[in-house]
């Protein structure tokens, strides 16, 4: 009964991941329509209504095209294992490389930094809208630590059963679509930071624009040492998040730049600074794949059993 229980609640979750995705697309568009939506505004207006000096151009926001496709495809890939079996068992209860608390934060963050946000942001709530894209940012990082580290405990497993490509199919859908997510919503909860402080607490657009630019530049340092230098392991392969900070400064700079303005002269030394990191990233990436690849080593229990088979073979 326990493990009945337990794997109705795992296939809830990961039916959830794809539940709350399709609820979102639909309520979306709904409340963003002006024809259809009780706040009689859009998104787009409220952003021009709150405008920063470092919102990027409208063209930008074409990212969410991206994010979508990316976020419907890791989706469907975690639900397809409902319907996979190893050894003769469900393999998402027989191999549980995707975790419980991915699926949840994942979920939470559609639901909450998504569809939540936006009800919010449209009927005008701008300090609790930058709240929830804080909230959503935090859902996003449990989400993508639980990923890696759980890919990296069930990698031996996974190799075992004959699911290399799996694993490739994680890094890449499940990994990089939750960091390419993760960078956009941490840079959109900057630029609703600039909007709180500037219209509803009175912060100059200056000092509000320095902040979020000192903040980008702290976690771009911070993510490029950890993940090159820390835990390489478990990160190698994750460069989701570099799209979107790429996405993000070129808006900035085709839609704001003005050599006069010293905070707009340093998005532009940031844009620099993205490219650089993002191609250091590429390089490591592939310099370290083929020089010193991620071997998943054989847990404790398999070690043992391939000690007795290989005694049984000696004996026979």
């Amino acid at each position: 009964m326990g493990d009945l229980a337990t794997a109705t609640g795992r296939a809830a979750l990961m039916v959830s991941t794809l539940a709350s995705f399709i609820l979102y697309l639909v309520c979306s568009a709904k409340l963003n329509n002006p024809a259809t939506s009780p706040f009689n505004t859009t998104i787009g207006n409220q952003s021009g209504k709150y405008n920063t000096d470092i919102t990027p151009s409208g063209a930008t926001f074409a990212i969410w095209g991206l994010i979508y496709a990316w976020t419907g495809l890791a989706t469907i890939y975690v639900c397809s294992l409902l319907f996979r079996k190893s050894d003769g068992k469900p393999l998402f209860m027989a191999c549980q490389f995707i975790s419980s608390l991915w699926c949840l934060s994942f979920s939470l963050n559609i639901l909450v930094g998504n569809l939540l946000w936006t009800i919010v942001y449209l009927s005008g709530g701008l300090a609790a809208s930058a709240l929830i894209l804080l909230i959503g940012t935090v859902l996003l990082i449990v989400a993508l630590v639980t990923s890696v580290y759980q890919l990296d405990s069930q990698g031996s497993d996974m190799t075992k059963r004959g699911l290399k490509v799996d694993i490739w199919v994680t890094r890449i859908l499940v990994q990089n679509g939750t960091a390419l997510y993760l960078g956009w919503t941490s840079c959109a909860a900057l630029i609703s930071g600039v909007s709180t402080l500037v219209y509803k607490l009175g912060v100059s657009m200056c000092t509000a624009c320095w902040i979020a630019l000192a903040i980008l530049l702290a976690v771009l340092i911070v993510w490029f040492t950890l993940e090159t230098f820390a835990f390489d392991r478990q990160l190698r392969y994750v460069f989701g998040h570099y799209i979107a900070y790429l996405f993000a400064l070129v808006g900035i700079y085709t839609k704001n730049f003005d050599p006069n303005v010293n905070y707009e002269v340093f998005a532009v030394v940031l844009l620099g600074l993205t490219v650089v990191l993002a191609l250091a990233k590429v390089v490591i990436m592939i310099v370290r794949g083929i020089i010193d690849p991620i071997v998943y080593q054989p847990k404790d229990e398999d070690k043992k059993q391939l000690l007795s088979n290989m005694l049984q073979a000696h004996k026979k």
